[in-house]
């Protein structure tokens, strides 16, 4: 595989930031990250430099190169920093890099606003061990000129995380881990549309206000009926990878994590997440919870946070979203959800595979209008099927649905 560059780019380079007020720290760019906003690149870009949506695309044609198992890659990522590091370092590696990369490589600005320098190998015809020397000398030329730009040591990723053919990659690399803690999921985030986020703070908003009676019955009855705290918090796998604390009215017993795995035998969902229809561990409150979803209103408070939205793919625990399948990792690119099309076309019917078919759907289509219709159908689909008329079931057709969606 060859990497395809399109555009020149002649863009003035513009370095005007003021060390009191425009430094970029990890805190910040975690907090707007984790809402998922697109704020604006850190510098100007100088030419060469592939834009925030250039790189964005790249990655997302790489990643689905990867996963058919036609290419590997790596990305080095520079630190965060003050603007005019930033800038200084765009300037220097411009002049470095002025025609001396191939085909396969290239650089710009990733979502989070830092630079990252991509290096592609054709999975194909790079076996050789010559040219896997090549690729190390490569590599070794990267660094030298990230340091030779006055950058400080940049993490290096890559992808996929396992080993190809048959070569084993070593987990250092000029004392860089290969696979930093995070990952390289968040460079493959999406930034959530302002409609989006605008829509989830209103209703969640309201729904928690007029709600709050609810609320807090339940929470009473739950503190009475059982021992152990009200709510339950579980570490879920967020949009970019990112872990958050998920909220929910426990309807479980105080024990329930620890006894999942006596239990693992009777799962009744293929793949790496864990269902059972009559769970031992469900309290008799939690079963009504369950069946009506009310255990799920808490999570209307991360909703707020921006740690989920009001329609999304359903977050996973963290050892079951570790164990997916590289394409299945493309749902890490939104903000998870409260409900979904998983949960609209018969959560209790589909396999861990149309599970996650129905994730990349929605993420390929997702619109205003396709929020709503499935927010609509999420009510019928709660309604026990013995009980539902045919004229209660709002079918979800995504192509009728989504006519000139966009993301």
């Amino acid at each position: 595989m060859r990497l395809s560059i399109t555009g020149e780019r002649q863009r003035v380079f513009h370095e005007s930031a003021s060390p009191a007020t425009d430094e970029i720290t990890l805190a910040e760019r975690t907090a707007a990250d984790r809402i998922g906003y697109e704020h604006e690149p850190a510098v100007k870009f100088s030419p060469g430099c592939q834009t925030r949506s250039e790189m964005s695309c790249i990655l997302d044609s790489l990643r689905a190169a990867a996963d058919r198992d036609e290419c590997q890659f790596e990305l080095f990522v520079t630190p965060y920093g003050k603007r005019q590091f930033i800038a200084a370092w765009t300037r220097n590696l411009s002049e470095r890099f002025d025609d001396r990369l191939s085909s396969g490589e290239c650089w710009g600005v990733l979502n989070d606003g830092r630079l990252g320098i991509l290096l592609v190998r054709d999975i194909a015809t790079d076996a050789a061990e010559d040219v896997l020397e090549s690729v190390a000398a490569r590599r070794e030329w990267f660094l030298d000129a990230l340091a030779d730009a006055g950058c400080p040591a940049a993490a290096e990723y890559t992808y996929p995380l396992e080993p190809l053919a048959g070569h084993q990659l070593d987990r250092v690399f000029h004392g860089l881990p290969l696979y930093p803690e995070g990952g390289i999921e968040p460079f493959f985030a999406k930034p959530t549309p302002l409609w989006k986020r605008a829509f989830d703070m209103t209703l969640a908003v309201l729904l928690l206000v007029a709600l709050s009676p609810l609320l807090l019955l339940i929470a009473v009855l739950t503190k009475l009926t059982s021992r152990g705290p009200i709510f339950f918090c579980q570490p879920r796998t967020g949009r970019g990878g990112r872990p958050f604390m998920m909220l929910k009215f426990r309807s479980m017993v105080v024990e329930a994590e620890s006894l999942q795995h006596s239990l693992r035998e009777l799962n009744e969902q293929d793949g790496p997440a864990f269902k059972m229809g009559h769970d031992p561990r469900i309290t008799w409150l939690g079963h009504w919870l369950r069946r009506t979803c009310i255990d799920e209103l808490p999570q209307l408070w991360n909703v707020l946070c921006g740690e989920m939205s009001l329609v999304g793919p359903r977050p996973l625990p963290l050892c079951e979203s570790a164990a997916c399948a590289g394409w299945q990792r493309r749902r890490l690119e939104v903000t998870p959800g409260i409900t979904g099309l998983w949960q609209v076309r018969g959560r209790h019917k589909t396999s861990f595979d149309e599970w996650m078919q129905f994730d990349l759907e929605y993420i390929e289509q997702r619109s205003l209008r396709l929020d709503l219709l499935i927010m609509f159908s999420t009510i019928p689909s709660l309604i026990p099927r013995h009980r539902r008329s045919a004229a209660a079931e709002i079918p979800v057709e995504l192509d009728a649905a989504t006519d000139g969606a966009t993301n």
